[in-house]
């Protein structure tokens, strides 16, 4: 019985960690505990947990990026952060006079 218990714990955290690193993992992995058919209900919860959380830190990375894009950065590829040019409204150039009528 104490084997089937740390078994149960290891997947609950490999899923958890799974959520934390890629969230959209960590919901398809919530989503196939819930439809397990030998899924005790007690590890109801935890899927429910892992969904939670998953879904959470989803929203969070999400404003986190849109966040960074709106201030100059951008991702690359390969995963790098790369700071972006930043585009000129075409005003007046350094130098030119403004001529009054």
């Amino acid at each position: 019985m104490e084997d089937k218990f740390k078994l149960g714990k290891k997947w609950f955290w490999i899923g958890a960690v799974s959520a934390v690193i890629f969230p959209l993992i960590g919901l398809i992995y919530g989503i196939a505990l819930l439809t397990e058919k030998n899924f005790i209900q007690k590890k109801v919860k935890e899927a429910y947990l892992i969904i939670f959380l998953a879904v959470v830190l989803g929203v969070v990375y999400a404003l986190i990026g849109s966040s960074l894009v709106s201030k100059g950065y951008q991702f690359s590829p390969t995963g790098e952060l790369q700071s972006i040019p930043m585009k000129t409204t075409g005003g007046p150039k350094t130098g030119d006079v403004l001529q009054q009528k």
